[in-house]
């Protein structure tokens, strides 16, 4: 099970600016660009430690915001991605597993911007070594999971099925983020 993601950006605490995309304010902005990546997403709520951004200056950050990625071959930053993940030309998420004892492959082109409060915010001190950890948290549970709590047959989720909406916006809501110091999967 595999996510790719790009664009990891902390927003400083207080700093609305931020929130437009205005070239003038990006130096204002602590924009991080990283990726894409392929994030490889543990099935037994274990953390994966996929990547981490050091030089983060002093401040106190209270959003991060990443976008979950469809490399597209005409991107020319996602062609070498591409040529060494081949499986996620156009996708961004794929699945493969079993279903009632089916194999399946779920893949989606699923293309959003998550931004995530930090509660509490995450502040770096001056002079610090400006590198933390903050984890993305992702409750797989629910992706394939039915308005009733039954499970959905992965299959009716693909393109063009009856429950493609449905388990994007699954996904969608299945992602949290925290500071995670001392990488443990657990809020410090």
């Amino acid at each position: 099970m595999a996510v790719v993601l790009r664009e990891v950006e902390l927003e400083l605490q207080n700093d609305d600016s931020c929130d437009n995309d205005v070239a003038e304010l990006t130096d204002r902005c602590e924009k991080f660009e990283v990726g894409p990546i392929l994030l490889e997403l543990p099935l037994d709520g274990s953390v994966n430690q996929a990547f981490s951004i050091t030089g983060v200056p002093a401040g106190t950050y209270d959003e991060v915001e990443f976008n979950v990625h469809k490399p597209s071959s005409g991107s020319l930053e996602d062609q070498t991605f591409i040529q060494q993940n081949p499986d996620f030309s156009e996708v961004s998420i794929r699945v493969e597993g079993q279903y009632n004892g089916t194999d399946f492959t779920y893949t989606t082109d699923l293309m959003d911007n998550q931004r995530i409060g930090l509660v509490p915010p995450l502040t770096i001190e001056a002079g610090s070594s400006a590198s933390t950890n903050v984890t993305l948290r992702v409750d797989l549970t629910t992706w394939f999971e039915a308005a009733d709590g039954n499970l959905l047959d992965p299959a009716t989720a693909n393109e063009g099925g009856q429950n493609e909406s449905w388990v994007d916006n699954n996904i969608k809501q299945s992602i949290e983020a925290f500071e995670d110091r001392n990488r443990d999967g657990s809020e410090d």
